[in-house]
């Protein structure tokens, strides 16, 4: 008789349960990181001599990769927001991981 595939219910409460919170965290930050990604907009918008930041994809980076190391401020405090985000990725990806890394179920017959 094959093993059982499912994961165990710890192991699931506590995927569940991180993402939940940073989830609720990232809901709370919302209309924070909406007032300040518009004056970032239009810093970049302004800052037209530096061409790497002049960019529409100046906040996207922010909110997926952090604040680099040279970041403003502003820029720091709009990344910060969405941190619970990027840790609700990293444990949907660990447990992905876990989920790919058990022996896949055959029926025996």
């Amino acid at each position: 008789m094959a093993a059982d595939p499912a994961a165990p219910l710890p192991v699931v409460e506590w995927a569940l349960g991180l993402l939940g919170r940073q989830i609720d965290a990232a809901w709370i930050n919302a209309p924070a990181a909406a007032a300040i990604e518009a004056v970032l907009v239009e810093v970049d918008a302004a800052a037209a001599a530096s061409a790497a930041r002049a960019t529409p994809e100046h906040p996207r980076a922010l909110r997926l990769a952090g604040a680099s190391a040279g970041a403003s401020p502003l820029e720091r405090e709009y990344a910060a927001l969405f941190e619970p985000m990027r840790q609700a990725r990293a444990a949907a990806l660990a447990f992905a991981l876990w989920l790919a890394m058990r022996r896949p179920y055959t029926m025996s017959t």
